[in-house]
């Protein structure tokens, strides 16, 4: 078993070394620049842990930072062994650990990259491991104690990822429909695990009260949608069974789906403990239905790692089929486990090493290569030595969306600071606050906006934007991607000061992470009036004026407004009689 280990972690090691850092790694380190309680789209748990590597080893290089995450892959390895071995046989316990590292998605990108499917796979195997203790014994421990742990794992689970409900989920419905299991439910012990858990994730709880459930409301908004769409289902239902591999995907869920018709307390497969493949079950179901039900409405685009934790439930019942097959059909089993080993390997080196020197351009031209989100722009980082950038006083870099902020911080790394001027800036936008930069000019690159949005994008905020430069990103003497173009923007304005508007209502441009914490102007009339004046933020009633005559100036505090992108925020005024009330001028304060 140490060899398989040892393995695994080496060839994740030279892809480590091998390749830079992926978009969403490049993001995900950009988010952990600064130490928070909790950050905008993901638990802090693996957040932290980048923070703290960064931190303890001052190196920003992708293998020292990618490390801690395939060291607990490895233990993951580990888990899935012992897990197997318990449900059924050593030899099962070694086949569950193959199969788990011969899907792509585990390999590659769960096994390898810093993103919270490391810890949350080994947290969630530790808290099955101690859930199989006290649903199937032998009990190590008291009862208090175990549901103690379990609540204390369960606890970290969520701080890595909020996939952890469906743990949850899955260990309810199994002490329901299993009659050994439900005593349970009328026992304090589980309950005192969910107190235990709550308290352990306080700070996402925390966190998200301080920022209007910022958190929540983003991942709960991606389930929503008004429209059926069977492409992305299918879309869905494809890429996730890529991501597993076609050859552990559909055995996984045919030897799932026979569990379950087994029924709750059945043996299946032979000699494992009554109900043990159905509690896998429980909890195997949740996320891959709901996540691929989710498809059907709601565009999640290449989520499809999202039904992983599902699947690698379904491991072990595949791990103990096989060492019962084995015995009968030797040649075959090993046939299937070696096969899909070497067609994963390969199609990973495949990737890495086009990845590092861009060989497939030769066979497959085209503008559009996704390996470039793994290349570091170090031609932007040349142009900002060359041009002095991080050399100037009262100046910082941005990006105008999520994935390339996250790619130009790669190149700053903390030389100035970086804003994420965009609609959607993510955990980019709690590290800086914007309001302290007013006066300052701003360096911006730009690859997926052409240059006349991103100009009318952010000339609301800064008095002049122009564009100054472009640089080609290579990969071995090739393009490897559109070209990186640069902008400079002149004197931040957060603040708007405006005469003359003469208009019922008014758009207001904002910053990300701001608010208008203060309006002041002038109300007129065409003619004297003696009526009460409403002033509209959006839907939000934020004041009302009494106007006595045909001018009226008015101070307002509004009630917080605050958001975490850019975003228009419409000022409009109204009046019970319908008389004609024209915003004048206007002065807003603006704060994070």
């Amino acid at each position: 078993m140490i060899w398989l280990i040892v393995a695994t972690a080496l060839y994740r090691l030279w892809g480590a070394w091998a390749i830079d850092l992926v978009i969403g790694e490049a993001y995900y380190l950009s988010s952990a620049r600064q130490l928070h309680l909790g950050y905008f789209d993901q638990p802090p748990m693996f957040l932290w842990v980048i923070w703290l590597t960064k931190t303890l080893t001052g190196s920003e290089a992708p293998i020292i930072l990618r490390l801690p995450f395939i060291l607990m892959f490895a233990g993951a390895t580990w888990m899935f062994y012992r897990i197997g071995a318990r449900f059924h046989s050593e030899r099962a316990g070694l086949f569950t650990a193959i199969i788990a590292n011969i899907p792509i998605l585990f390999t590659l990108s769960i096994g390898s990259w810093m993103q919270p499917e490391a810890p949350l796979t080994l947290l969630w195997l530790f808290v099955v491991w101690l859930l199989m203790d006290v649903f199937f014994g032998p009990q190590k421990r008291s009862d208090l104690k175990s549901w103690l742990l379990i609540g204390l794992v369960l606890g970290l689970t969520f701080m890595s990822k909020y996939h952890a409900v469906f743990l949850l989920y899955g260990a309810g419905l199994f002490a329901i429909f299993n009659k050994d299991a439900r005593k349970w439910i009328f026992s304090p012990g589980p309950y005192l695990a969910i107190g235990v858990a709550a308290i352990v994730s306080l700070p996402v709880l925390i966190w998200n009260m301080q920022n209007d459930m910022a958190s929540f409301a983003f991942q709960g908004g991606r389930a929503l949608g008004d429209q059926f769409r069977p492409e992305w289902l299918l879309r869905m239902i494809g890429g996730q069974l890529v991501y597993m591999t076609p050859w552990i995907a559909l055995p996984a869920l045919w030897v799932g789906a026979k569990a379950l018709f087994k029924g709750p307390t059945a043996t299946y497969p032979s000699d494992t403990p009554n109900g043990m493949s159905f509690f896998f079950v429980m909890l195997a179901h949740g996320p891959i239905l709901f996540f691929t039900a989710v498809a059907a409405w709601s565009d999640t685009q290449f989520h499809f790692h999202w039904q992983a934790p599902g699947y690698m439930m379904l491991f072990p019942i595949l791990g103990a089929t096989t060492a019962i097959l084995w015995t009968k059909y030797r040649k075959t089993m090993f046939a299937w486990l070696a096969i899909g080993a070497f067609l994963s390997t390969l199609v990973m080196t495949v990737l890495i090493s086009h990845t590092i020197t861009g060989w497939a351009q030769d066979f497959f031209p085209g503008e559009e290569d996704p390996t470039s989100g793994a290349l570091r722009w170090t031609e932007l980082e040349d142009y900002f030595v060359q041009e002095g950038v991080f050399e100037q006083d009262n100046v910082f870099i941005a990006g105008v969306f999520w994935t390339e902020c996250g790619m130009i911080d790669n190149v700053v790394r903390g030389k100035l600071p970086l804003a994420c001027l965009s609609g959607d800036p993510r955990n980019i936008a709690f590290n800086i606050d914007l309001t302290e930069h007013e006066g300052k000019d701003a360096y911006i690159a730009a690859v997926m906006f052409s240059d006349q949005s991103v100009i009318n994008g952010l000339l609301p905020f800064f008095e002049k934007v122009e564009r100054v430069g472009e640089v080609t990103i290579n990969r071995f003497g090739r393009l490897a991607m559109k070209p990186v173009r640069i902008f400079k923007a002149s004197k931040l304005q957060p603040n708007h000061e405006l005469e003359s508007i003469n208009a019922k209502s008014f758009d207001l441009m904002m910053l990300p992470r701001t608010q208008i914490s203060r309006l002041e102007g002038t109300l007129n009339a065409a003619s004297e009036i003696n009526e009460t004046v409403q002033l509209f933020l959006g839907e939000q009633l934020v004041g009302e004026v009494k106007m006595s005559g045909s001018t009226q100036s008015f101070d307002i505090q509004p009630l917080r407004n605050w958001g975490v992108g850019i975003r228009v925020q419409t000022l409009r005024v109204e009046t019970a009689s319908g008389v004609n009330v024209l915003l004048d001028s206007l002065k807003t304060t603006v704060s994070d």
